[in-house]
């Protein structure tokens, strides 16, 4: 039961589902316009994984959609190709600098999917420790990368052309992210893992679950997730579901206050890609997936959010955005400034006007509707 899939979404799904579990490949129906499935899986990130399926109809698009569709998928294994190669230099690199290394999301994920390239990244994700962030930076630049952000937060950002876009994190998440921040810190510090070298590590089958998922959720309760988020949840314990000790992933979960997210972000896997019976619910989820596209939108930022907190976040932070604030507190009106002045540089002003408007105006029977829809699929506690 997909009663909120349009055909073109429900077609798309099939697709999906047919070479995840290597099916003959469904035709078109009547009803759906190749066209229109193309701009969603574009949307979703999932394009080059759908040109699999494409390629193997009998009655295939035409010649002007094929040809979009088989640009994506070089793109896609263009950019794949570079990006494992990348990250067996940058491996060998982190031994030559005694730079201790976990490499997160993407990287692993890849590994669950029929071919690597199915799997999109738009970067690579790496944790080092803090202590190791200049010797890094330096490291990468010798590499021919250039910092697009370096110094201020959790994170700094290097770029390389053509299509190398790192970021490198000292911490998995904000001190201001009070919960994930103390649960992640044993992993966010190297103490819980496990020595796959002298200066490479990896957390447990266990923890990048968890971890995976408080991600996706943090993405989910600002800008929105994709389809591929769903596909990554429901393959994870589809392939490896056996080898997890889901006592220790269920005592996590519930400590999160995400065990019921997980299920339902499960059960709408199975619903999707298994034909499992569905109800209300897991179809408000999955429209409100469906909805957000892989990279979310600014509307579900904004109601997410609300006015106060998005255009005047909190002073801690404010504090890891602007570490002089840690000192002298008294500029955070001038930092409030300056943050954005930033925003609107970074985003521009349509994306700012569209999300102020979405925190400015929506209506208290949105805001209401949102709160529900996070309690309905257990993310009301969740902060």
């Amino acid at each position: 039961m997909k009663k909120l899939l349009n055909n073109n979404e429900r077609y798309l799904i099939t697709l999906l589902k047919n070479l995840i579990f290597a099916q003959e490949i469904e035709e078109k129906p009547e009803n759906v316009s190749f066209e229109e499935v193309l701009r969603i899986a574009k949307e979703h990130s999932v394009a080059n994984m759908v040109y699999y399926a494409i390629l193997k109809l009998k009655n295939k698009p035409n010649r002007e959609i094929l040809s979009l569709w088989q640009h994506e998928y070089t793109v896609g294994q263009i950019k794949d190709t570079f990006q494992k190669r990348e990250a067996g230099i940058l491996k060998d690199e982190f031994e030559k600098n005694r730079i201790k290394n976990i490499f997160l999301k993407g990287i692993f994920l890849k590994k669950l999917y029929p071919k690597s390239d199915m799997r999109t990244m738009s970067d690579i994700d790496i944790l080092i420790l803090p202590e190791d962030r200049e010797n890094c930076k330096n490291m990468l630049e010798k590499l021919g990368y250039s910092a697009k952000a370096y110094g201020v937060g959790r994170e700094d950002i290097f770029l390389k052309k053509p299509a190398m876009n790192l970021e490198i994190h000292n911490n998995l998440f904000d001190e201001s992210d009070k919960v994930c921040y103390n649960y992640f810190l044993d992993m966010s510090l190297m103490r819980k893992v496990k020595k796959l070298s002298e200066y490479s590590y990896d957390f447990s089958l266990e923890d990048h679950f968890i971890y995976n998922l408080v991600h996706t959720i943090r993405h989910f309760k600002s800008l929105g997730t994709g389809i591929k988020n769903v596909i990554d949840h429901w393959l994870y314990i589809k392939k490896l579901g056996d080898k997890l000790d889901w006592e220790y992933i269920n005592r996590a979960l519930r400590e999160l206050n995400i065990l019921e997210f997980h299920e339902k972000l499960y059960h709408l896997g199975e619903v999707w890609f298994e034909d499992k019976e569905s109800n209300e619910v897991i179809e408000n989820l999955g429209r409100y997936i469906l909805d957000s596209g892989v990279y979310g939108k600014v509307e579900n930022y904004g109601i997410n959010k609300g006015a106060k907190e998005l255009l005047f976040p909190s002073v801690d932070t404010m504090k890891e955005k602007f570490p002089i604030l840690k000192e002298k507190e008294y500029l955070l009106p001038f930092c409030y400034v300056i943050r954005g002045i930033k925003i609107l540089r970074v985003h521009g002003s349509d994306k700012v006007k569209r999300t102020l408007k979405s925190a400015l105006f929506s209506s208290k029977t949105d805001v209401n509707k949102r709160k529900k829809f996070y309690k309905d699929i257990g993310l009301d506690k969740f902060v």
